[in-house]
């Protein structure tokens, strides 16, 4: 074990926990008067990260490597809900086959825990152990000033990892800021790694932020099924808020703003590159075959614009 949990207060993880004990553990970890760390074997629970509907996050170490660690929701366990047991299964399946896309954090192991319950019942909780990656927030380099080139090259990466995610046979389902981690060198202002997190929305038809969502997730029926085609709705919207610093629609009417026919009135104030201008307009209709038909076409245009805006020749993309 590490030296440099020595000064903190340390449980024991045991193989069998108590629904109790499982309460105190999380509710220890998010209380941060007092630095706390539960111990197993190679691995280290050392703060809460964040807890909802989709799980309780912690953050620790495994095998000395920073880590997220992931449970079902406390509610689940104490109901036996095999549902979300299953989703965390195979969250951590499909993480594997996105081993190789690079932007995308390693899932490190998969682990089951055993709880007794109220009825001295056993159950087998898994949870999943994801590599922990440096990066910010992705809202917080909205007002910093960025320019356009720097804004594009965030642009082409997240659609390099989006292509290479859906060729991989999987659909986020869930694009939005809070799912964007930027590696950001501000002195040289440069971007040196863009992450997508948090997969877990994929294996949901519902779970998604609505202001982030596409018309198909809002009204299904409407506009089709969910597919490579929403992702690249959600990544406009975050794209067109990266560039304009809002978004095309008040957040309190998001929902209806994007189920409603109508296109949206796209107006750009800030980013007067008109090729980045035709993209995004592109990539926000409403019908899911007027959008682009994939990532490539995507990046193409992008990369595009990005080399004629560095030579100065920047003209209009369709």
């Amino acid at each position: 074990m590490s030296k440099k949990y020595s000064l903190t207060m340390r449980f024991k993880l045991s193989e069998t926990m108590t629904l109790t004990k499982l309460r105190v553990m999380e509710q220890s970890l998010f209380w941060r008067a007092i630095p706390v760390a539960w111990v197993c074997s190679d691995l280290v629970l050392l703060h809460g990260h964040s807890r909802g509907g989709g799980g309780v996050i912690y953050a620790g170490a495994f095998e000395n490597m920073p880590v997220i660690v992931k449970f079902p929701p406390t509610k689940a366990i104490k109901e036996h809900c095999q549902n979300f047991f299953k989703e965390i299964e195979q969250e951590y399946q499909q993480g594997l086959m996105l081993q190789q896309v690079s932007g995308v954090p390693r899932y490190a192991d998969k682990k089951e825990l055993l709880v007794k319950t109220k009825s001295n019942t056993i159950i087998k909780v898994p949870f999943i152990i994801v590599e922990q990656v440096n990066g910010v927030p992705f809202n917080s380099l909205i007002h910093r000033n960025l320019d356009v080139n720097t804004k594009s090259t965030i642009f082409i990466r997240l659609v390099e990892i989006l292509g290479k995610v859906h060729k991989a046979g999987v659909v986020h389902k869930d694009i939005n800021p809070g799912n964007i981690l930027i590696e950001y060198n501000s002195r040289r202002d440069l971007i040196k790694a863009v992450w997508l997190v948090d997969f877990g929305a994929s294996l949901q038809q519902r779970r998604f932020v609505a202001q982030y969502g596409s018309p198909e997730q809002h009204i299904p029926l409407g506009y089709g099924d969910v597919g490579v085609h929403s992702d690249m709705f959600s990544l406009g919207l975050v794209m067109y808020f990266l560039f304009e610093e809002k978004l095309p629609f008040h957040e309190n009417i998001a929902a209806r703003a994007i189920a409603e026919e109508k296109e949206f009135s796209l107006d750009f104030q800030l980013c007067g590159n008109q090729g980045i201008q035709a993209i995004l307009t592109k990539m926000l209709r409403k019908e899911p075959m007027e959008r682009y038909s994939s990532m490539d076409e995507i990046y193409q245009d992008v990369t595009e614009v990005t080399n004629q805006s560095i030579r100065g020749t920047c003209k209009h993309v369709c």
